[in-house]
């Protein structure tokens, strides 16, 4: 089976739709593989954020070509897959970096965790 046109009919449209594989002639994945992901991932946006990552992974492999009049680019394309998977990845949760304990909300929270060692000293221990 194909993509239907409408994201909103199956889990597996809704990621193909995401990652662009809609031309009916001209399938990226299977419907099978795309379901392997969505059941291997757990969500449709993680499977789609890995999906891309593969793409990129093969693409990687292929080198810039030239031949007459021709040329095929595949590190266009990458450049292309990398801002998509970075959109993915945003949306699935997964992107951004994070500094724990900077915020004092975080700091609070970790004091207040009994799963967290208790540090040896802190700020504040010696003020009198």
């Amino acid at each position: 089976m194909s993509y239907s046109g409408d994201p909103g009919n199956s889990d597996t449209d809704f990621v193909r739709f995401q990652i662009g594989d809609t031309d009916t002639d001209h399938e990226i994945y299977t419907d099978a593989e795309i379901q392997y992901a969505i059941d291997y991932f757990e969500t449709n946006e993680r499977a789609a954020y890995e999906l891309v990552n593969q793409l990129i992974a093969a693409f990687s492999r292929k080198a810039d070509k030239t031949t007459g009049g021709i040329s095929v680019n595949y590190g266009r394309s990458m450049a292309d897959w990398r801002r998509l998977k970075a959109q993915l990845g945003l949306r699935a949760g997964m992107a951004g970096m994070y500094a724990g304990g900077v915020s004092t909300a975080d700091i609070e929270a970790n004091e207040a965790n009994t799963d967290v060692p208790e540090r040896d000293f802190k700020r504040g221990d010696f003020e009198y």
